[in-house]
């Protein structure tokens, strides 16, 4: 394990997984420690959906994966989880707004656990790329060749 593919990556690598990382540990104490509805709650729960913008409008500025696609160089992927990502900071705030508390919750979901957790740990141990190689630990490229997905 090593930073040195992270500190030799692209610019918009970079800016993504260092707002990414302040977004988990956010996330972590905004759902786990926080008392809900306090001042301190809405003032971190908005640094952690702005930083979620911010980090996914960085991801349209990452190239490595298709470099030669047809949609500027994005994948799929891409388009779909930055997609996700407005949306769901859309639905969150409107939640809020119309203080309809299980509506934000769902969407506060949405992101912290399938576009932090789920698809941080699907980037780290399966899809080949610099967050792979920074912390994969030596199985999980056994466990993508079982799965199909050879680097």
């Amino acid at each position: 394990m090593s930073l040195d593919p992270l500190l030799k990556a692209g610019w918009a690598i970079q800016a993504h997984v260092y707002t990414l990382v302040p977004c988990l540990l956010l996330g972590t104490w905004l759902i786990f420690f926080s008392r809900k509805g306090t001042l301190s709650h809405r003032l971190i729960g908005v640094a952690f959906l702005t930083l979620m913008v911010i980090s996914a409008t960085f991801t349209l500025f990452i190239h490595r994966r298709w470099p030669e696609s047809p949609l500027l160089g994005l994948s799929i992927f891409h388009l779909e989880f930055v997609t996700l990502t407005y949306v769901s900071v859309w639905r969150a705030l409107l939640g809020v707004r119309r203080k309809n508390l299980k509506m934000h919750r769902f969407w506060i979901g949405v992101l912290y656990w399938f576009l932090l957790i789920f698809v941080g740990l699907l980037n780290a141990f399966l899809f080949p790329g610099v967050t792979r190689d920074v912390v994969s630990p030596p199985w999980a490229e056994d466990i993508a060749h079982v799965l199909g997905r050879g680097w």
